[in-house]
């Protein structure tokens, strides 16, 4: 899982643990996080503010199109990425460079 609040993630592990005790199952769930550490916590906003800075808005602008697109044969139609905005889809792109 990713791309959503702690308490989003919260409401995603309690809606699909039902529905899998519903079929008799349990079932595990990972997180995908993007950390930042510095010393204070203003250090790291300062980073975070630099790479959002510093990012490429055609290839986030293009990601943000394709992962939003990856929730349509959901009931609600739409995926983790639907509410998110440009600062929100940086860090999926770094990541996804970097690799």
């Amino acid at each position: 899982m990713n791309g959503n609040t702690i308490e989003g993630v919260r409401e995603q592990i309690a809606e699909v643990s039902a529905l899998a005790r519903q079929e008799g199952r349990k079932i595990k769930f990972g997180l995908n996080s993007f950390i930042i550490v510095r010393d204070t916590e203003a250090e790291a906003h300062e980073v975070l503010r630099d790479i959002i800075a510093q990012a490429d808005v055609e290839a986030v602008k293009g990601f943000g199109e394709a992962v939003k697109q990856a929730g349509s044969s959901t009931r609600e139609r739409q995926g983790m990425w639907a509410n998110s905005n440009f600062e929100d889809l940086v860090q999926y792109t770094m990541a996804s460079s970097q690799a």
